[in-house]
């Protein structure tokens, strides 16, 4: 009887030791926190360099503007020199405007897109945090599931044990200490098999999460195309994938050998026990028997029920995260497309105005020559030659003032052309990463479910062997001739 009553003091401390399993998700919150800082650090970096770029570029044409207006300020009016400066006072401050804002354009989408990049990787990571919670969460239904299960079990096999206390008490105490520590460590071994597979997933997810941001900064920074660009996303997406399916054959790897060394304590046990207590114990032997097969069916269920939770969440999160990627993409598409729009009419407005420079060049270069060929006209009236070239200058003043209007035009519509070219091309590639995105979606919308499904078909055929092997095996301590 004393070890009967240590017997149940040991399978009820191995009980409250199971129902104290809690997941701690503080690692989950701290790297959301960790990631969120790093986007934050780098959109930062890039915002003040693209700021710093376009300072440096106004600061220059801004100094040169002034150099070329002070001289300017130095030079009688009239003369060649006063209107070769006056043109290129004209270009440096035609210049100096479209650097002031083009910089500015540019530095407020370089600010948009890093925030949706910043945004990008909150989303992603929440969502990722979100499924190792949920399954944490499944995992910690399942063992609370099982633990009820399991106290129950403990309840029966005690009345039975109960019965057959005597020569044979002992042995029953040593089988159930047997079973009880079988079940707690099976527990912690499958718990062991999911936080791995848990941490595997949210690493390949992160690595995946940081190589796409760096893709993007390096097209930013054009340092690849976008081909090149989707490509490493591409490739980074089929890693992750890769890790997370190595990381669920690991776990399912991890359950069966959790199932196999309960399986074979357990076995090891009931051949003991039946051995000891001979023909008295052999109805109690098989009475726990039955309890055990019962308990391993409920353990199926409760695993077909685990999987499905952890196969769901793993298609929720990978839909979240191809939406949360296909309206960054098209955030920032529409971003790219308004800044290419603003920077093809300054380029327009500063072709039209280099133009109209240039011929204000040439219109003041031809007075001055007509106003010395007037002169010369004037000083000998009796000059015929002198009186025509006088007629010929003016008549060339005219003649360039006349054109400059349509020269201007001319110049702003190449100018207008060539922007058209630009802001189709944009249009054009903007348009792909919109449909690739799109179709990425549709991809995980159609292939998540599927694998779900895959997974919940599996442990269904890995229960229904289970369920089988039970009722094939013969009771324990039952004679075999």
């Amino acid at each position: 009887m004393t070890s009967t009553i240590e017997m149940l003091a040991r399978r009820t401390t191995c009980a409250s030791r199971l129902s104290r399993v809690q997941f701690d998700t503080t690692d989950n919150s701290n790297e959301e926190t960790l990631v969120h800082s790093q986007d934050e650090a780098d959109s930062t970096d890039e915002v003040g360099y693209g700021q710093a770029n376009a300072t440096y570029q106004d600061a220059i044409w801004s100094n040169y503007a002034t150099s070329v207006g002070n001289a300017l300020s130095g030079v009688p009016s009239g003369t060649p020199e006063s209107a070769l400066l006056q043109y290129y006072a004209s270009i440096a401050l035609d210049e100096s405007n479209q650097v002031s804002t083009d910089g500015s354009d540019l530095v407020n989408e370089e600010t948009q897109i890093s925030g949706q990049e910043v945004t990008l990787g909150d989303e992603t990571e929440a969502a990722l945090v979100g499924q190792t919670n949920a399954d944490d969460a499944a995992q910690q239904t399942e063992m609370g599931t099982l633990l009820s299960e399991e106290v129950q079990a403990v309840k029966n096999a005690d009345a039975d044990l109960t019965q057959a206390v005597g020569s044979g008490a002992d042995a029953q105490a040593a089988y159930q200490t047997s079973v009880a520590d079988a079940v707690a460590q099976f527990y912690q071994d499958k718990a062991a098999a999911s936080q791995t597979h848990d941490n595997a997933v949210a690493a390949a997810m992160a690595a995946q999460v940081k190589g796409d941001a760096s893709n993007w900064v390096a097209y930013l920074e054009n340092n690849i195309t976008l081909d090149q660009l989707n490509a490493e996303n591409a490739a980074d997406s089929d890693t992750m994938n890769a890790a997370v399916q190595a990381a669920r054959v690991a776990e399912l790897g991890g359950y069966g050998d959790a199932e196999i060394t309960e399986a074979t304590t357990i076995g090891t046990a009931e051949v003991t026990l039946a051995t000891a207590q001979g023909a008295d114990e052999v109805g109690l032997a098989g009475d726990e028997a039955q309890v055990a097969d019962t308990l391993t069916g409920e353990t199926v269920s409760a695993q077909e029920t685990l999987g499905g939770a952890i196969a769901d969440e793993n298609t929720t999160d990978a839909e979240t995260v191809a939406g949360d990627e296909s309206d960054t993409t098209t955030n920032e598409g529409t971003e790219e497309n308004s800044t290419e729009q603003g920077l093809a009419g300054e380029e327009v407005t500063t072709a039209g105005n280099l133009a109209g420079a240039q011929a204000d060049y040439a219109i003041a270069v031809a007075q001055i020559l007509a106003a010395a060929a007037t002169g010369l006209s004037q000083a000998d009236p009796s000059d015929g030659q002198a009186a025509f070239d006088a007629l010929y200058a003016d008549g060339y003043v005219t003649w360039l003032t006349d054109l400059k209007a349509s020269f201007v035009a001319d110049a702003s519509g190449v100018a207008q052309a060539a922007a058209t070219d630009e802001e189709n091309l944009l249009a054009a590639d903007v348009n792909l990463a919109d449909q690739e995105a799109a179709a990425n979606v549709n991809y995980v919308d159609g292939e998540s479910p599927q694998a779900a499904q895959e997974s919940d078909t599996l442990a269904q055929e890995g229960d229904g062997y289970t369920t089988a092997t039970i009722g094939e095996k013969p009771n324990a301590g039952q004679s075999q001739n």
